[in-house]
């Protein structure tokens, strides 16, 4: 068997056909969702829960390339992945995607969370989590939350979302890559 183990014991090749969040994602009972249904370029069609629900329907899951283009977007707009960001940047980042029915939480570690903003923002001063977490709240869309739970932050994000609008010029443009995190507050 080739490949490097993930947390959940399974394997994922370097052929670049996997999943950007493999080992990453559980669903709101804390299973595991791994990929599956693979198309016929290779790539995984979804993440599937590996527990079906206790009253008997089917398994909980969701599209894997939407997830992994959601997961990199909004880690990308808070500013904790850049835009040459490479599989590792994501994995020091990035500590669990909880999928629910109705939302997303990202898991992020608060220790490389702060290691992410003194390294891409040198100018931006003395790094605290409350300045850090002040600065990606600004650059959240209003349908999106960011709270404190332990040694993590956790941001959630409604799963059916149609409305991607950040309200206010300041997250407008951000969202475009566009404000310095050191000027816009």
């Amino acid at each position: 068997m080739h490949g490097t183990p993930t947390r959940f014991g399974m394997r994922i090749s370097h052929d670049g056909c996997d999943p950007l969040l493999a080992g990453l994602v559980i669903d709101a009972a804390g299973h595991p969702m791994v990929p599956s249904r693979r198309t016929a370029s290779g790539r995984a069609r979804y993440y599937v829960s590996v527990v079906s629900s206790p009253d008997g329907s089917e398994r909980a899951r969701i599209p894997a390339a939407r997830l992994d283009r959601r997961v990199v977007g909004l880690l990308k707009r808070v500013g904790l992945l850049g835009e040459d960001w490479r599989q590792g940047d994501l994995e020091a980042v990035l500590h669990r995607v909880v999928v629910s029915p109705d939302a997303v939480e990202l898991q992020i570690g608060i220790r490389a969370c702060l290691a992410v903003w003194r390294q891409s923002y040198p100018d931006f001063g003395r790094v605290t989590i409350a300045r850090v977490q002040g600065a990606m709240m600004g650059r959240l869309t209003v349908d999106e939350e960011l709270a404190e739970v332990g040694s993590k932050l956790s941001l959630t994000t409604p799963r059916h979302s149609r409305n991607r609008c950040a309200v206010g010029r300041h997250a407008r443009l951000m969202d475009m890559g566009e404000v310095n995190p050191t000027t816009a507050y």
